[in-house]
């Protein structure tokens, strides 16, 4: 279709490497290219190659790319070889290539503009979870359609495999662009190099970091903010605080004890086998939106895909495999400005009347299932069959005083837990203590018929019913106070951030870095620079702790330099591999002291206070392409080193420059303590790596 209306070029989005090059091979009988530009295309590349070796020309991601590039299809990903990437780039600047698949990274710091931007998707992996591409995300990749003075607009076509919320969409495209924040972070390099010049100050360093800026920019309106606060509540008179204190106490612990108790009966394995259709059930999201009372019609389960309404009142995706209700709820109708339920349903507003619909709802959001089961009509597609059933709930209520009876947590549902037992006894407790609190009225006046209650043992649904059941009696200074309570927690947290934007971005954390750097010698109790700080100093292209203890343990001394080269790449190399390497025996035992050497420098920092995940940081050198690198340092041509990795070719070219870069570094390190041999030994393994493709000169110089 982008073709034949002469939507191209076009620049297709994936957001991985892998699918980058499927849709491209799926194009593969496709030929968008006249025979003059396919000549072109041709003499392009081979004066781009003709740099290259004879055997590094025959590399499997040279010789497939070009059939692709002559039919005016290109592939753009950090896994290519950098000579290939700078080809199609030029390629298609000069407009022959009309479809070029790329990832992310294409959009940033290239000025390369198409007709047509397709999204092949919505969602992408962040390295945590697959999530909705952000507002920031998405006009920077759609910014590439529409060139200036040669195209009238932009196409932009997002192609979705699953239902979109109206709100995830005006988000994405029409969302505030994504905040400029400071990455600013100290190292220990950065803090060893400040110490050792005599007149340089760390903290004014930090002092005028855009970090510090970002902090402090926010003080004035966080001051503002308190100010109003604290007026809002010495507004707010209330007397007796001191027992409408006890009771907001109490019916705080009873809601927490509550929620434990909620998560236990709403478990699948207890609560599952009551969801029939015609029980009824209450669904409570939170304190402030409870839909109350309405009729199960069916139970099902539902991977994360689905949307359902969740824990914020929203629909949005469940958990991995989620169990969910269709209920008969009372919802607010709604405004009528939007059709309804486009949005994610509400409770109706207090005094209105509710608009009964079929809802979506996780069963962990319902806060009682009931002992009652109303008979369902045989169909509800009309509004009237789901009102009239809705009906019956209304009947229920007024028949038992608002109280329905609710399914016996022991008698039927079988819970045995001695926790949940235990929660239940306390909250019996607690309770009572409520329903005889002196705050309520009348109740000290009217104390028989709470020593009856606290005199006979409650049944667990009695007892579950008691805390739901709204407080008689309560006075109305008790919405005051509470509102009190609210503007405190409020103003407890602007304080929090008055505090953090008062001090001194990172100083903190400096200081522990200090401590952490005398622990291992680097740092006198002057701050001195002593000898293995000297060695520090000079690193910074991998983790210069780590790197130094190896040195002064002597982990290097018996290592070739193609061995050095391959340990050192755990220190450059972040990426993931499937593939299970195999390595030498006494490389092997080099990386079982290098781990040890880790751990310890981890619990270090642990001691030190520092935020460390010991295990994970144990773990961050993999000996990924290690094998891969020591057969390159030996002589083993490209392609027999690409044997031995899964690892995309341009990673590894990128891991291998980087490895240079710390070769040098480290051989500096070695010169600064004076030893010539471990000097010498690292500029042996730099040459050994510095040659041909992984080192061809840029097209762009």
């Amino acid at each position: 279709m982008i073709m034949d209306r002469g939507y191209d070029p076009v620049i297709v989005f994936s957001f991985s490497k892998r699918e980058c090059e499927g849709y491209a091979s799926q194009m593969s009988k496709l030929d968008f290219n006249s025979e003059d530009e396919k000549e072109l295309v041709d003499a392009v590349y081979a004066n781009a190659i003709d740099s290259l070796s004879e055997e590094d020309r025959a590399l499997p991601q040279i010789t497939t790319m070009l059939p692709l590039l002559r039919r005016g299809i290109g592939i753009h990903h950090s896994g290519l070889l950098p000579i290939l990437k700078e080809i199609i780039e030029i390629l298609f600047q000069e407009g022959l290539l009309k479809a070029l698949f790329a990832t992310e990274t294409f959009s940033i710091g290239l000025n390369m503009p198409a007709k047509t931007v397709v999204f092949t998707a919505a969602r992408k992996f962040d390295g945590v979870s697959m999530r909705y591409v952000r507002s920031g995300e998405y006009i920077q990749m759609s910014g590439r359609a529409g060139r200036r003075g040669l195209d009238d607009r932009g196409i932009v076509i997002l192609m979705l495999d699953e239902k979109l919320e109206t709100d995830t969409t005006k988000e994405m495209i029409k969302g505030a662009p994504d905040e400029l924040n400071s990455a600013f972070h100290v190292s220990y390099n950065m803090l060893l190099n400040m110490l050792r010049l005599e007149f340089a100050d760390p903290e004014f360093m930090l002092l005028a970091s855009f970090h510090q800026f970002q902090n402090e920019k926010s003080l004035p309106q966080l001051e503002a903010q308190l100010e109003a606060l604290t007026a809002a509540k010495a507004a707010l008179v209330v007397p007796d605080e001191a027992n409408h204190e006890s009771y907001y106490n109490l019916r705080k612990q009873i809601t927490k004890l509550r929620a434990g108790l909620r998560d236990i009966i709403n478990e699948p394995k207890y609560i599952v086998p009551f969801l029939k259709p015609g029980r009824l059930a209450r669904v409570r999201v939170d304190s402030e939106t409870d839909f109350g009372w309405g009729i199960i019609v069916s139970h099902y389960t539902r991977k994360a895909s689905s949307k359902v309404t969740d824990d914020k009142g929203s629909l949005a995706a469940g958990a991995v495999t989620s169990h969910v209700v269709d209920m008969i709820l009372g919802c607010d109708a709604g405004d009528g400005t939007a059709p309804a339920f486009a949005l994610a349903p509400t409770p109706p507003a207090p005094g209105s009347k509710p608009h009964p619909r079929i809802v979506p709802v996780l069963v962990s959001l319902l806060d009682g299932v009931s002992s009652l089961r109303v008979r369902l009509p045989d169909s509800l597609s009309s509004d009237s069959d789901i009102a009239a059933t809705f009906g019956k709930v209304g009947e229920a209520l007024r028949r038992f005083d608002g109280a329905i009876p609710l399914l016996d947590p022991i008698e039927n549902l079988n819970i045995k837990s001695k926790d949940f037992v235990k929660k239940l006894k306390k909250l019996e407790s607690l309770a009572l203590r409520l329903h005889s609190h002196p705050l309520l009225a009348g109740a000290s006046a009217s104390g028989g018929g709470d020593e009856s209650t606290a005199a006979t043992p409650l049944p667990p649904s009695k007892l579950v019913q008691l805390a739901l059941a709204s407080d008689p009696g309560l006075p109305d200074s008790f919405q005051i106070f509470e509102q009190r309570k609210r503007l405190e927690e409020q103003a407890e947290l602007v304080r929090a951030g008055i505090r953090e934007s008062s001090h001194l971005a990172l100083k903190e954390d400096m200081k522990k870095m200090q401590r952490v750097l005398r622990r291992l010698g680097h740092l006198s109790t002057d701050n001195v620079i002593e000898l293995k700080g000297r060695v520090a100093v000079e690193i910074n292209a991998g983790d210069e702790l780590v790197l130094t203890e190896m040195m002064f343990d002597g982990l290097f001394s018996t290592l070739t330099p193609a061995e050095v080269a391959g340990i050192l790449s755990c220190f450059v190399f972040q990426g993931k591999s499937k593939e299970q390497v195999k390595i030498q025996p006494n490389v092997t035992k080099v990386l079982n002291k290098m781990k040890i050497i880790t751990r310890r420098i981890g619990q270090v920092k642990i001691d030190c206070k520092l935020e460390v995940d010991l295990e994970e940081y144990v773990e961050s050198f993999p000996p990924h392409v290690l094998p891969a690198v020591m057969a390159w340092a030996d002589g083993k041509s490209f392609a027999e080193v690409m044997k031995l990795t899964d690892v995309f070719e341009g990673s590894i070219i990128r891991a291998m420059r980087r490895l240079d870069e710390l070769l040098r570094q480290l051989g500096d390190a070695a010169k600064s303590i004076g030893d010539a041999d471990l000097e010498t030994k690292f500029g042996q393994a730099s040459a050994a790596i510095k040659r041909d493709i992984v080192f061809a000169a840029s097209l762009y110089l």
